[in-house]
């Protein structure tokens, strides 16, 4: 019996030959039968079809948005079929119209369940890891080689304005169990564009010191280092239980990104060789100034349960390869790139600094990505090939 990787890419597979829905031509149609293959014929879970309707939406012109896909979709699970569930699967089907195979992949089918178990996680497999591995090292300027936006000289102030929407606002941390100090917002008006310090109580006003490249002095080089909220927030004080917060979930304006990391030590350059090959729209890889790289994945999330419908296909998958399963919140802080680490809190939550500062160096940024793997992308700058096999936390890969 195949396993629920095995049917993922014979359904993606089978849809990518597919006809892609065109405007005037019966896209409609054409998009319906993409998710009643998915959802029905394929007997995948929401959560599977979703993944892979969103791939087959990006041959679509034009494309859909994201609720008129999830009405598609819908109708697809609702739908009253010919053949029973599971039969693009070519296994039996049991009494309740479902294939042998079927059953399995349907295993993921509520949220905060895996393929294997009622976990939306995995342990982590060596093994796994490395039966992804490809013939390649990858470094810092490999990945700056490929980046859209040259890494180098990036401040944090320009970081988070080329990932933000205009009108969008992000809160900044120097220290992470705090409400933020700092707001970048990224302003229609461009005189208003900047960076803002944060009033420590409600009814504090914010005040702006500096724009986008005149990053604050606390900022710039921290005990234990930079966060940012990866969420744009409406910078408001929200109710959060007994207290008030501007970080909680009632504070998010939008549910755009999702962070993934790994913090198994002495696989770092097995979690890039990886990072490059997967079909997500990682929009930016940074080191943390320790010896974690995050990636910052965009997903244009409808809803924060649509983001957690997301998350729940991706974690079990990442979490086996060596993903950090603590870091899948969608309030998740993350480190801002440029700025400097000069320690880190010890376990027993006291403070240990470093024999010198370390960068929470930007190593890949593309605002603008796509569904294609980064290995796949052209190289858009010269880089002294003789040094991409450093790793990108060295003062090698500087």
């Amino acid at each position: 019996m195949s396993g629920p990787a095995d049917i993922m890419e014979r359904a993606r597979k089978y849809v990518s030959r597919m006809d892609p829905a065109i405007a005037g031509s019966g896209g409609h149609t054409a998009t319906f039968k993409a998710a009643v293959a998915l959802a029905h014929g394929f007997a995948l879970s929401w959560n599977e079809a979703w993944v892979l309707l969103l791939e087959y939406n990006e041959r679509c012109q034009p494309r859909w948005s994201p609720k008129e896909l999830e009405h598609k979709l819908k109708q697809a699970v609702n739908g009253t079929h010919k053949h029973a569930r599971g039969h693009l699967l070519g296994d039996r089907v049991d009494a309740k119209g479902r294939s042998e195979k079927a059953s399995v992949a349907s295993a993921a089918a509520a949220p905060g369940t895996s393929f294997e178990d009622a976990r939306n996680w995995r342990e982590y497999d060596p093994a796994a890891l490395a039966a992804e591995q490809r013939p390649v090292r990858i470094g810092a300027k490999w990945l700056a080689s490929r980046s859209l936006v040259d890494p180098a000289g990036v401040t944090p102030g320009r970081f988070l304005d080329e990932l933000l929407l205009t009108g969008d606002k992000a809160i900044v941390f120097t220290s992470d169990k705090s409400q933020g100090q700092y707001m970048y917002w990224r302003a229609q008006d461009v005189e208003r564009r900047g960076w803002y310090q944060l009033g420590d109580r409600k009814g504090v006003p914010a005040r702006k010191v500096g724009a986008m490249d005149e990053t604050p002095r606390s900022i710039i080089s921290a005990r234990c280092g930079v966060w940012w909220l990866c969420q744009p927030v409406d910078g408001q004080w929200r109710p959060n239980g007994e207290r008030l917060s501007r970080r909680s979930e009632a504070s998010v304006a939008a549910w755009r990104h999702m962070v993934i990391e790994s913090d198994e030590d002495g696989i770092e350059e097995q979690w890039l060789n990886l990072l490059v090959q997967l079909p997500l729209r990682i929009v930016a890889m940074y080191t943390s100034g320790g010896r974690s790289v995050h990636a910052l994945v965009r997903v244009d999330a409808q809803s924060k349960a649509n983001w957690d419908m997301i998350r729940d296909y991706i974690k079990p998958m990442m979490t086996r390869w060596g993903a950090d399963k603590g870091v899948f919140s969608a309030v998740r802080l993350t480190r801002l790139p440029g700025c400097l680490r000069r320690g880190k809190e010890s376990r027993e939550g006291g403070y240990e600094a470093f024999s010198e500062p370390r960068m929470q160096r930007l190593l890949y940024l593309n605002p603008l990505a796509g569904w294609t793997p980064i290995q796949s992308l052209p190289v858009l700058r010269v880089s002294d090939e003789s040094t991409n096999r450093s790793n990108p936390n060295s003062s090698a890969a500087a």
